[in-house]
């Protein structure tokens, strides 16, 4: 499970250089509060009630920073009879009784793509895990004889066990706006802690803006321009007219009429994401799956590992068709066949749109 973690955080750390290449502007901080549930894979085995209380910082449109806070409840009953194999006269009646609280405190790193009414966050962080555990178990005789079940009293054993240990988490889902201010999200989360809790949960609540959030500015697109002289350049969009088009390379800008240009078409990252997601979402679902009984010790990595590479080759598949669907509409500019393009046209104090054509 770290080498999942370790992985998430690589994809968000090369999302995170895409991120600030955002013109300018960010949105405003938020205060969210919500509630959920979660299931552990591990101690004590039963599903938590959970209250979060969020503040999201963004870094930018896309990057943000979360403190959060967790708290988790979980109350459970068992009771039942144990066999009477000495065919005695009573039969020995038990019930265990389990308290459990949990609060989880960290930071979360976030990636957020889509548009400003509805949109998909994921990402994870590290924290810091309290958990507190009672369990009282009451045993009885039924039917009571005098003295007590042939003379034996009744037992009543109480535990109680509390730690603090680190913890990391996994959380992505979905976001929309609901008023100018306010939005609402939901999503799903995975937490693993050295204390116990360790499964998956899902949470959803509502987030406020501290003030109102500012236009969403354009981001520059990742371009691949083809000269004619059979050389390829790619580099971030700066401006495009109907006689040139210049592209930001490795902090140089250069500049390529159109006359010298085949081709300009937006590059896009679906194979390289799919493949990520795949391992990721491969790994957790081939891990989890493989948990026998709610026992942690009966998880088998190999089998995360397994999926983890069936869900890199479905995510490589599913982005080199999605590729191959839109390859026509990321086509900016062709010198191959008659068009008109729609174009937008970027330049350091705004934005427009450009009309090229092509024949």
């Amino acid at each position: 499970m770290k080498v999942l973690f370790a992985l998430a955080m690589a994809t968000l750390a090369t999302r995170a250089v895409d991120a600030q290449t955002v013109v300018e502007g960010r949105p405003p901080m938020t205060i969210s509060v919500g509630g959920g549930a979660l299931m552990p894979y591990s101690f004590p085995e039963r599903p938590t009630t959970d209250l979060e209380v969020s503040v999201q910082v963004p870094i930018s449109w896309s990057l943000l920073v979360e403190g959060q806070v967790i708290r988790s409840i979980s109350d459970h009953v068992r009771s039942g009879y144990f066999d009477n194999r000495l065919g005695r006269a009573y039969t020995p009646f038990s019930t265990i009784t389990t308290d459990h609280e949990a609060l989880n405190v960290g930071a979360n790193l976030l990636m957020r793509t889509g548009g400003p009414q509805l949109n998909v966050f994921y990402g994870g962080g590290l924290g810091v895990h309290h958990a507190d555990t009672r369990m009282r178990s009451d045993t009885r005789c039924e039917p009571r004889a005098a003295g007590g079940c042939d003379g034996r009293p009744d037992t009543t054993n109480d535990e109680r066990t509390a730690g603090s240990g680190p913890s990391w988490q996994l959380v992505g889902g979905v976001e929309t706006r609901i008023a100018p201010r306010l939005s609402a999200f939901g999503g799903l989360r995975w937490l693993t802690a050295n204390t116990g809790d360790t499964g998956l949960g899902a949470l959803g609540g509502i987030r406020t803006a501290l003030q109102s959030p500012p236009a969403q500015p354009q981001r520059a697109p990742t371009v691949r321009v083809s000269l004619a002289s059979g050389g390829r350049r790619i580099g971030k969009l700066v401006s495009f007219s109907s006689s040139e088009v210049v592209v930001m390379e490795e902090g140089r800008t250069q500049t390529f009429p159109l006359d010298q240009v085949s081709r300009i078409e937006r590059r896009t990252h679906h194979v390289r994401n799919g493949v990520l997601w795949g391992l990721i979402l491969g790994f957790a679902g081939g891990y989890i799956g493989s948990c026998g009984g709610g026992d942690e010790e009966d998880c088998w990595p190999e089998v995360g590992a397994l999926f983890a590479g069936v869900g890199a080759g479905t995510g490589a598949l599913i982005g080199a068709g999605v590729n191959r669907a839109t390859a026509e509409s990321r086509v900016l500019y062709s010198t191959q066949e008659s068009a008109v393009f729609a174009i937008p046209l970027l330049v350091p104090r705004g934005a427009g749109v450009a009309v090229a054509l092509s024949f």
